[in-house]
């Protein structure tokens, strides 16, 4: 009845006034703080726990009457629900206005609580609920919740060896989830520029993984914005980590994709940005690749072919083309 005379404002004065002779009596008595939780049957069930009037007024009991300061809000939390639980409730708390500050509190002291007991960031991942619902991930404040926790994780228990983002992203998400992800993350300017890190990172990722280009390349099409330009990204990484071995069975079965497409040298060419850039493009890994796919363009289509001079000169002044060329001597 007190608690429902609080929320009118007429009777709020005098309900407050009664509570708080309550919580002397209760005192006085020796009621524990932990009494008053069950009473008011906070144990059971945490939707809107936050919110309820008689959490206000054991979190009031518990912050007046505590002395010695023996327990805190947060370790009664902790008794009474287990971590995963708990952090669904302060959770769900942050989306109110009402109870956004009380709960991002007590969910920097949960996280302190798995810094200090060396909780992994892939457990925290999972906690904060990241593995769920990819599609918003980056704008999800959870996420930069976590970030900040693998950063003081990785500078308190491994002296700052680095905590791999993109591998616990792809440890809870697949690589189409993910791909889907950073497409909607892209359009947005407050989530681009972190996109676009995550982006980077899963094509490295992808090409240290050994994924065949014709995998990727569905991949992109399928979700991806600038898909020609990551398709060209992702094969310099792949030649550039991959072995020997690897890198030479991977370059075949791409070139018989480009040769079944019907795309020609030029194309290609331009496809692995080596009409772009100051280095030189003959010490390049992508100029290999293209060259074995014009050969096998010409054994192929000879009257359609041009000479690798006539390629490169369609996009090289002569002048630097014969600087480069002098230089791979």
């Amino acid at each position: 009845m007190l608690q429902q005379a609080k929320q009118v404002e007429t009777t709020k004065a005098t309900a407050s006034r009664l509570h708080t002779e309550q919580m002397g009596v209760w005192r006085r008595e020796g009621i524990s703080s932990d009494a008053v939780f069950t009473t008011f049957k906070l144990d059971e069930g945490v939707a809107n726990l936050l919110a309820k009037p008689g959490f206000n007024i054991w979190a009031r009991y518990l912050t007046e009457f505590n002395p010695g300061k023996k327990t805190t809000i947060f370790k009664t939390l902790e008794v009474h629900f287990s971590d995963n639980t708990l952090s669904q409730l302060l959770i769900g708390a942050q989306k109110s206005p009402s109870t956004e500050k009380l709960a991002t509190s007590l969910q920097n002291v949960q996280l302190k609580g798995f810094l200090d007991r060396g909780e992994s960031p892939n457990a925290v991942f999972k906690l904060l609920q990241l593995d769920k619902g990819a599609e918003n991930l980056f704008t999800s404040p959870q996420y930069k919740t976590w970030l900040n926790y693998a950063t003081s994780f990785q500078k308190t228990k491994f002296d700052g060896a680095p905590v791999s983002v993109i591998d616990t992203l792809s440890a809870h998400h697949t690589d189409i989830s993910l791909v889907k992800m950073i497409a909607t993350a892209k359009a947005t300017e407050g989530t681009k520029n972190m996109a676009t890190y995550v982006e980077k990172s899963l094509i490295g990722k992808w090409a240290k993984d050994g994924k065949e280009p014709a995998y990727v390349s569905k991949l992109l099409w399928a979700s991806a914005v600038d898909k020609k330009n990551l398709e060209a990204v992702y094969l310099e990484q792949l030649l550039i980590q991959s072995t020997v071995k690897v890198s030479s069975k991977l370059q075949l079965k791409q070139i018989s994709v480009w040769m079944s497409q019907k795309e020609t040298p030029d194309a290609i060419f331009k496809l692995l940005k080596l009409n772009k850039g100051s280095e030189n493009v003959f010490k390049r890994p992508q100029f290999d690749m293209w060259l074995q796919f014009a050969n096998t363009f010409k054994k192929k289509s000879p009257e359609k072919s041009k000479s690798v001079f006539a390629t490169l000169s369609a996009h090289y002044d002569d002048l630097p083309l014969a600087k480069k060329i002098k230089t791979t001597k």
